[in-house]
């Protein structure tokens, strides 16, 4: 997929679909199994000191995504730099065949969870993938701001991450909630989830804040050109709040019709969530910049 958008929106210097294929494969296998065990140790630790899993799970399990995400794919590029050109087309290939043994063997399971999480989930995490990889898109199509204040490369990561986790709260407590038969799947009211939603902001504006501040730091630090400390607090506030607000229409509008369609909310509302404030994150720090006379 990130071969063919590459293509399609015209990127320079791309690299070749095998090549792709295993930094992908390599890159998200090894934060997939950190993560797992991290997702495990959360929702048990939730359990014994009662605390919401809503709450807790998503912004954790995305923090430790985006944390362990990165370094593995700059270890995953080390297999196609610098080796034998036939290597990462023997490694694509047996990662296909592979890869589409474990789909066939999902779909045709004879545990009844295994088989229906399998068909809910692969055509959600298909379109999740061509969403988060128009991300990338949209931030290197504005790739001159960001080379003029490095500082900006900080906020990245973690403006994505934050406001996907929030989001992804609102989706959870959203599936919880249609699951208990407080939320009414058949009409799009946000009157039950009204404090839900205001509680994002009340935990994101101070979060977003602080972001603005370390990121300062940061550049402060490591000697990187800044647009300032002020325009880099309203850039975080701005765009973090526009990306919340979107990744959540997004999470709630995912739950409400995942659940209509008679599939698990909880199977797709973190792939929605997080393709979403992945896209729409890039979308309103671009957005930011203009506003704010930066890019």
């Amino acid at each position: 997929m990130a071969k063919i958008v590459a293509s399609a929106f015209g990127v320079p210097n791309a690299i070749g679909v095998d090549d792709f294929i295993v930094i992908s494969l390599f890159g998200g296998l090894i934060p997939t199994f950190v993560v797992l065990a991290i997702t495990m140790g959360v929702a048990s630790l939730s359990v014994h000191r009662d605390w919401d899993v809503d709450n807790v799970s998503v912004p954790v399990v995305t923090a430790a995504g985006d944390v362990i995400t990165l370094p593995s794919l700059f270890l995953a590029t080390l297999l196609v730099r610098d080796v034998p050109s036939w290597l990462p087309t023997f490694l694509a290939a047996i990662s296909i065949i592979i890869g589409v043994g474990f789909l066939v063997a999902g779909i045709r399971s004879a545990w009844p969870i295994l088989r229906r999480i399998t068909r809910e989930s692969v055509p959600i995490l298909l379109a999740a993938g061509v969403v988060s990889t128009l991300a990338g898109v949209t931030i290197q199509s504005r790739f001159t701001p960001l080379i003029e204040y490095p500082a900006l490369f900080i906020v990245i990561p973690p403006l994505l991450s934050l406001s996907g986790s929030l989001a992804g709260m609102l989706s959870a407590r959203v599936a919880t909630k249609l699951h208990l038969g407080l939320v009414d799947p058949d009409r799009f009211v946000l009157g039950p989830v009204a404090d839900d939603v205001g509680l994002l902001y009340l935990i994101g504006i101070p979060i977003f804040l602080v972001l603005g501040l370390a990121a300062s730091l940061l550049a402060a630090v490591f000697s990187l050109a800044s647009p300032g400390v002020i325009e880099l607090i309203e850039l975080l506030l701005m765009a973090g709040v526009i990306a919340t607000t979107l990744a959540a229409l997004a999470g709630y509008i995912g739950a409400i019709v995942t659940y209509r369609l008679g599939w698990d909310p909880d199977n797709n509302g973190v792939p929605i969530v997080s393709s979403a404030s992945d896209f729409l994150g890039a979308i309103a720090l671009m957005v930011s910049l203009a506003i704010l006379g930066l890019s």
